[in-house]
């Protein structure tokens, strides 16, 4: 389960950094899931685990996106990672499931 502060961090992370897309933000919230998600670095979001959920309007079509707790987690590290210059964990996360 993620604490407080990391629930904080988290939703500092801004996933569409860089998107070109045409997108609205309805709802952003990490949230305790009550049944199983897939994630996109190919984890599950399991139920009784936070989830990082944002419903919106992405080029027209209503999605619902959710990330597993570990990828919360990364998310909490991102950016002082990336000033760093280290790979990112949330990236090493993604970059396993959508190798190039």
């Amino acid at each position: 389960m993620l604490t407080d502060a990391q629930k904080t961090a988290c939703m500092g992370f801004y996933p569409f950094e860089g998107d070109d897309g045409d997108y609205r933000i309805l709802e952003d919230k990490v949230v305790v899931g009550r049944k199983d998600h897939p994630c996109g670095c190919g984890e599950v979001a399991r139920a009784g685990d936070h989830h990082r959920v944002i419903k919106g309007l992405f080029d027209g079509d209503f999605v619902t996106l959710r990330w597993c707790e570990g990828c919360c987690v990364a998310m909490t590290t991102y950016y002082e990672e990336l000033v760093a210059g280290e790979v990112t964990k949330l990236d090493a996360r993604w970059d396993k499931r959508n190798p190039s």
